[in-house]
């Protein structure tokens, strides 16, 4: 694309440019129910990623809170409501590296969403009032507070978290859909607004992720209906649930795959 600005003074040109991605080209992801299974679903016309293995698993008990897949779609975590993640593994993906310096709530059922950073050091667990908290991967140090995440004294209000793909910045969406904009570290930068609607529903929203390209991403109620999102300018995706449960409240959260 090429951009041309005019004035009384004469003209300047910039040409950058555009790549379109094909509604086939956009990743799935895994939608988490609250007994820790995880159920493949795709992305506009895409393929179904693969079922995850090893995995945590509390039959008849919704414990399960939150999911995140490492930006090399090789493994993740799951999240419990107290605060402990449990490893997952996809294709022939290794086990993630190990936990460090994460919050743990025992008896408390209060954690309600996990991000992982890109660079793979580590992590952040946020709880039901929008306090996020930390963690660290394979030995490295904590990763910098984030800046500008809501907080909703003593309401379970915060519902899910997911970071941009440069790792600077990223969203928390509470129980209504709104999505809210956070910096990491005071060097990071707020992403673009979301162009999404607050979603409306008797069935709260329940997790977020972003797409690996950071042009939109989906929201998840607590019946497994994903709704779709933009960033900035970008119309939202589409998706097709895997796990689909009509009045049913156990859909947790929502992770996407990165591009193939």
């Amino acid at each position: 694309m090429k951009l041309t600005a005019t004035s009384a003074a004469g003209s300047t040109s910039v040409t950058h440019p555009i790549t379109v991605k094909a509604a086939t080209a956009l990743p799935g992801g895994y939608t988490l129910d609250g007994y820790g299974g995880l159920h493949p679903f795709k992305a506009g016309t895409g393929t179904l990623p693969v079922a995850p293995t090893g995995g945590p698993y509390w039959n008849g008990w919704d414990i399960a809170r939150g999911v995140a897949v490492a930006a090399d779609g090789r493994n993740g975590f799951v999240l419990d409501g107290f605060g402990g993640l449990h490893p997952f593994r996809i294709g022939g993906g290794p086990n993630p590296a190990a936990v460090s310096g994460g919050p743990y709530w025992n008896g408390w059922d209060i954690a309600r969403g996990i991000a992982l950073l890109p660079n793979g050091n580590g992590g952040y667990i946020l709880d039901g009032f929008g306090g996020v908290h930390p963690f660290a991967l394979g030995g490295h140090s904590m990763p910098p507070a984030l800046v500008g995440t809501p907080y909703w004294p003593n309401q379970d209000m915060a519902q899910g978290i997911t970071i941009t793909a440069d790792g600077k910045g990223g969203y928390v969406v509470d129980r209504g859909g709104v999505l809210h904009r956070f910096k990491v570290g005071n060097s990071g930068s707020l992403p673009p607004r979301a162009n999404s609607v607050a979603h409306i529903s008797i069935v709260a929203v329940q997790g977020v992720s972003l797409l690996s390209d950071d042009t939109g991403g989906f929201t998840v109620d607590g019946w497994g209906g994903l709704h779709g999102f933009g960033v900035g300018v970008q119309a939202p995706p589409s998706g097709q649930a895997s796990g689909y449960w009509p009045n049913w409240n156990i859909a947790r959260d929502i992770a996407t795959m990165p591009d193939a």
